[in-house]
């Protein structure tokens, strides 16, 4: 059974998707945007909107009791295939922890997509999961 998860998002009633989704032991987090000042954003850079939406990510496995460890799937959406090469040097960054890798990293998929929301360079949709009980 599905069921929304309570995360504190405003203007809720105004979204057409759930913050997140648990189903059994797997969340589904919808696509992740960088940060916004009203409908703009904050950088135009795409690794500074990239850094933006990990912390994002972050926070809300957090949120679940979860870890960059727990991610089963991240699949990355760019506005420009050019900046292939300065999202993976990011995400190979983030992706250790304490001088070493995540015990096992993610399938993951990258596509260049005509354009995001907002006019945003890139956008992250990830799904994380763990045995026995979630938070």
């Amino acid at each position: 059974m599905k069921k929304t998860l309570p995360f504190p998002v405003e203007n809720i009633a105004d979204m057409l998707f759930s913050p997140a989704l648990q189903w059994g032991n797997l969340i589904l987090f919808p696509g992740t945007l960088p940060n916004l000042e009203g409908k703009n954003l904050k950088s135009p850079f795409v690794g500074d909107q990239f850094r933006q939406i990990i912390r994002k990510m972050e926070d809300s496995l957090k949120k679940c009791g979860l870890t960059f460890d727990d991610l089963l799937i991240v699949i990355i959406l760019l506005k420009d295939m050019e900046d292939y090469d300065e999202i993976n040097e990011i995400y190979s960054l983030i992706m250790k922890k304490n001088g070493g890798e995540v015990d096992l990293m993610p399938v993951r998929a990258c596509f260049a997509v005509a354009d995001l929301p907002f006019h945003a360079k890139v956008e992250v949709f990830y799904i994380a999961g763990k045995p026995g009980k979630l938070k």
